[in-house]
């Protein structure tokens, strides 16, 4: 009589948002953690480990992290991050990711869903060698991974992600920003996840009302979810700048910038906060005309691959 096998142990199906800053991610964490338990009651882990706040490694710069660490044999953190976590080595970072993954395997549920999301995946990993990388630390503790990735037209994102980087210190001028990054490259995103996964297990979404279900984003979440109806939803986050706002921080990260000023960027962005208000910063129609020339061919290989029934990818002008 032949011996039963036994049973492989139970492991969860992982769904992981691939975010991008600016691209609905804040909106996304904000729900997941707002419902934390009530998606738990129904078989939808979150967990960000801490996320970034350090001193240990959470599900934001974890996975990364893990992943590149396996790719690329000399790999260290930017010495911003390195600082954050304490890593002054390949030795410290491997110290650092064995307590990362101890911490996330005792967070791994046994069955249901493991939902993640992060931008630094899409930030950090550049390469298939870094995607194949995840996904082989990743295989061994789940039953299934899928990716869920949200594009934004570059015309509504470029200005958005122009508007982050001035509150982070930026200088330079709009127009100058436009000009050294217009092209996006949304087609080779799509493709770096597309052809480690299998296109079956990319969820590809345009943030714009007939890109989501019922042209909402959180709604289109909780369908791919399979998330318990009438969730609450959390505040907007990360709400842009105005352009005076903006005009002022320029000038400021140009002068008292370079001086260090007590407190730091907080405290720059605490002097220009009476300025709130008012209209919000856009492309004027020259600078959209050029993002748009210089992402129509990648625009286009994008839709013919993923959204072939679409007659165009974002709307004109």
């Amino acid at each position: 009589m032949t011996p039963e096998r036994p049973s492989p142990p139970a492991r969860p199906r992982a769904l992981l948002h691939v975010g991008l800053g600016k691209a609905g991610s804040a909106s996304i964490q904000g729900f997941l953690a707002l419902n934390a338990p009530a998606l738990r009651a129904a078989g939808l882990h979150f967990d960000d480990l801490g996320g970034p706040r350090g001193p240990a490694l959470g599900l934001t710069h974890g996975l990364p992290f893990l992943a590149l660490a396996a790719a690329r044999p000399d790999w260290l953190p930017a010495p911003a991050l390195a600082a954050r976590y304490g890593i002054a080595d390949r030795a410290g970072l491997r110290r650092a990711l064995d307590a990362f993954e101890a911490r996330l395997d005792a967070s791994l549920p046994a069955a249901g869903t493991w939902v993640a999301s992060t931008e630094a995946l899409s930030g950090l990993l550049t390469r298939p060698g870094d995607v194949a990388a995840l996904l082989a630390a990743l295989r061994p503790r789940v039953s299934r991974v899928e990716v869920l990735l949200i594009l934004r037209d570059p015309v509504a994102w470029l200005p958005s992600h122009y508007n982050q980087l001035v509150r982070r210190g930026l200088r330079d001028s709009l127009d100058a920003f436009v000009e050294a990054r217009a092209a996006c490259h949304l087609d080779r995103l799509a493709a770096l996840w597309a052809d480690a996964l299998g296109e079956d297990r990319l969820h590809l979404r345009l943030l714009q009302p007939d890109g989501l279900l019922g042209g909402d984003l959180l709604a289109d979440l909780s369908a791919l979810l399979g998330a318990p109806p009438g969730l609450p939803r959390p505040p907007r986050l990360n709400e842009g700048l105005s352009r005076r706002r903006i005009a002022a921080l320029r000038l400021l990260n140009r002068t008292w910038g370079r001086l260090r000023p007590r407190g730091g960027q907080p405290g720059l962005l605490a002097l220009t906060r009476p300025l709130a208000g008012g209209p919000k910063l856009a492309l004027t129609p020259d600078q959209a005309a050029r993002v748009r020339q210089a992402n129509a061919a990648s625009h286009e290989r994008l839709r013919r691959r993923f959204f072939p029934g679409r007659p165009q990818l974002f709307p004109g002008p």
